[in-house]
């Protein structure tokens, strides 16, 4: 927050472009672009992920996903900015890794005060995974390039939440896999204890509610994404405390 308080006037002229991409199975959608001026004095809270963050299949998807209900919950003296995009990864190796897309760069162009990642579920696809150890450093560089901005921002890791599955303990929509989920959220929070990061078990918070999440198992509805919400309003008075 200090960082920020520094930049004082170029602070106003940072613009956020918003241009959400939604990849899916069926097709691709687009939100189009929204630009926002960042307040001098706001606490800017980047929210990085997959389509979980993002919001896909939500109803009105701007005001439901969980960026967009945290920003609701926390008020005027934050900007928090969705940068979830569908099918990202955060093994490189993968077919879509989020450090390939522009918002990588954005969302550390913007020198966040806190950074919160959910990223793993389209890890466990068959076609994406390698091995635990390679998934941690990946996330372990991920959260150096952004702790090494400028802003030095609070980073907090989230375990990407339960997924269910339609026929069988793993067998998961979109080629995911429920034990490998589980494995991740594990690696996660050893990581955050090595590193002394804020962890937030998005797993355990979901994995006995399958009400949580829209038919196909694996993306949360408006009550689910409340739910990942208010865990990360906790994290975020955590770092808060710390500035």
């Amino acid at each position: 927050m200090a960082a920020r308080m520094k930049r004082g006037a170029h602070a106003t002229l940072v613009t956020v472009l918003l241009v959400i991409l939604a990849v899916l199975s069926a097709g691709c959608a687009s939100d189009g672009a929204l630009e926002r001026k960042i307040p001098d004095d706001a606490v800017v809270i980047a929210s990085v992920g997959d389509s979980i963050t993002y919001g896909t299949l939500i109803t009105d998807r701007n005001k439901n996903s969980y960026p967009a209900q945290l920003q609701r919950m926390l008020g005027d003296g934050f900007f928090v900015v969705n940068y979830g995009v569908s099918g990202r990864t955060m093994l490189d190796t993968a077919d879509k890794p989020y450090r390939r897309h522009r918002y990588f760069e954005e969302s550390h162009r913007i020198e966040p005060d806190i950074v919160v990642i959910m990223l793993g579920t389209n890890d466990t696809k068959r076609k994406n995974w390698t091995d635990l150890e390679s998934y941690v450093e990946a996330c372990r560089a991920m959260v150096e390039s952004y702790r090494s901005l400028p802003s030095r921002p609070c980073v907090v890791l989230l375990t990407p939440p339960a997924a269910f599955g339609d026929s069988g303990p793993h067998r998961l929509r979109y080629g995911m896999d429920r034990h490998l989920v589980r494995e991740i959220g594990h690696a996660i929070r050893n990581l955050g204890e090595e590193l002394r990061l804020p962890v937030v078990d998005i797993f355990a918070a979901t994995e006995n509610h399958r009400e949580y999440f829209l038919a196909d198992g694996i993306h949360p509805n408006r009550e689910g994404a409340h739910v990942i919400a208010l865990a990360v309003e906790a994290a975020v008075s955590h770092c808060i405390a710390g500035f």
